[in-house]
């Protein structure tokens, strides 16, 4: 494994050799400001106002970026930087095999200018300062190496030797926001959804995902996606997990149909009450809900069918006041979704 390492070294410190000579004056300005730019195992601030993203164009690399920061100097434009990570390297100080890699340097043709062991963002590193000629230039590199989490990071920078000095406070001022990164999995969270009534459009919310005792937020922590979140039934929501979180989770809610509206409660006749409700579309029916207690501890239901508005209740006691609410319900793969109930209307049965 330590060979392998070694011979990325030298694999990425030509790398970056080809990739410092980029066409002058050819780049457009993007109006943006630095942020946290996530990979799969690590983080680096990217202010993409300065550094065009070249990564896709690169085989091989984490990431790859030129400068395009100074459009009145084209010659701060040739300098750019990589990463790449060998995963599964094992855990090893990496300054132990400084004379290795100064010796494949050498063997490259490049002249090292000075490789000491220094710290990162708190990390152990070998830091290494080269140059190579070119056809017609000099290319000066720096280039750190670190090993943490199971993983051998080399991060390179490099310009011509023309504009290195001057941007080489640039392009360290990058590396220096470099930091390992494990990410966690979202698998585990808990997600917190509320059940929806019907409205014949696609239903989205906003779930609570808490990790721990941490609340993660959407767009930032994880995306959402959607299935079945339309028609009244249950609704699929995948949580997956974005920046420093891998991996997703499920979750489900309830479309309910419609409510309906309680209009009146009548005794047409002696121990009967006259239950009236407004129509609602789209359901199997109405469940009845009436009880001589106003918290409904001890109640009775009764069911109408879809295309009924009103159900008479018989058998009650005569002279007792009765407490009703309705609510619809509809049936989907046998299983039954309610509405919430409409208010209570009580009635003193005749």
């Amino acid at each position: 494994m330590v060979k392998k390492i070694v011979s990325l070294f030298m694999a990425f410190a030509l790398m970056i050799g080809a990739g410092a000579l980029l066409p002058k004056g050819l780049f457009s300005f993007i109006e943006a400001s630095a942020k946290t730019t996530y990979y799969d195992t690590f983080t680096m601030n990217i202010d993409s106002s300065k550094w065009k993203d070249i990564t896709k164009s690169i085989s091989g690399v984490e990431a790859s970026f030129y400068y395009i920061g100074d459009l009145s100097n084209t010659m701060y434009a040739t300098a750019n930087f990589n990463v790449i990570v060998e995963k599964n390297a094992g855990n090893f100080n990496v300054n132990d095999y400084a004379e290795i890699v100064l010796a494949q340097y050498k063997n490259a043709g490049y002249t090292v200018k000075s490789h000491k062991a220094v710290k990162l963002n708190g990390y152990n590193a070998l830091k290494i300062e080269s140059s190579m000629p070119q056809s017609g230039y000099t290319l000066n590199m720096g280039q750190y190496v670190l090993v943490t989490n199971n993983n051998c990071y080399i991060i390179s920078y490099g310009s011509e030797s023309s504009v290195y000095s001057k941007m080489k406070p640039e392009l360290e001022s990058v590396v220096s926001t470099f930091k390992p990164l494990t990410r966690k999995s979202i698998a585990n969270a808990k997600v917190t959804l509320k059940s929806k009534y019907y409205t014949g459009k696609a239903i989205k919310q906003s779930p609570v995902v808490k990790l721990g005792k941490k609340t993660l937020k959407e767009g930032t922590d994880y995306t959402v996606s959607y299935k079945n979140n339309k028609n009244i039934g249950t609704a699929t929501v995948t949580i997956k997990g974005k920046n420093a979180y891998k991996g997703s989770v499920k979750a489900t809610f309830k479309i309910c149909p419609k409510k309906t509206t309680l209009s009146k409660v009548t005794s047409p006749k002696t121990k009967q009450a006259k239950v009236t409700y407004s129509k609602v579309k789209g359901v199997t029916g109405y469940q009845i809900s009436y009880s001589t207690s106003k918290s409904f501890t001890k109640k009775t239901t009764k069911t109408a069918g879809s295309k009924k508005t009103s159900k008479t209740i018989t058998g009650l006691t005569k002279g007792k006041t009765y407490y009703v609410k309705v609510r619809t319900y509809k049936t989907v793969d046998g299983k039954k979704y309610y509405s919430g109930w409409s208010d209570v209307k009580k009635i003193k049965v005749k």
